[in-house]
């Protein structure tokens, strides 16, 4: 996707969580959709695992430690 403008940020205290690249990525896509307090992450768990490069059962894996916690 050479000319693809989507863009995710890690804020600094997101590194401070203790978890794994795959769960930041997550929480990170879900924060930027969900951040302003009045819209919420409606994307998929194929979207997800396309931003962090594998698959639906590692994001499966992923939002239920992140659930977890």
């Amino acid at each position: 996707m050479e000319n693809d403008p989507t863009y995710i940020v890690i804020l600094g205290w997101m590194r401070e969580l203790n978890i794994s690249l795959v769960e930041r990525t997550v929480y990170a896509v879900i924060y930027g959709f969900s951040q302003d307090g009045g819209s919420t992450f409606n994307g998929s768990r194929q979207y997800l695992a396309d931003w962090c490069g594998c698959t639906t059962k590692t994001i499966d894996a992923a939002i239920r430690k992140l659930i977890d916690r």
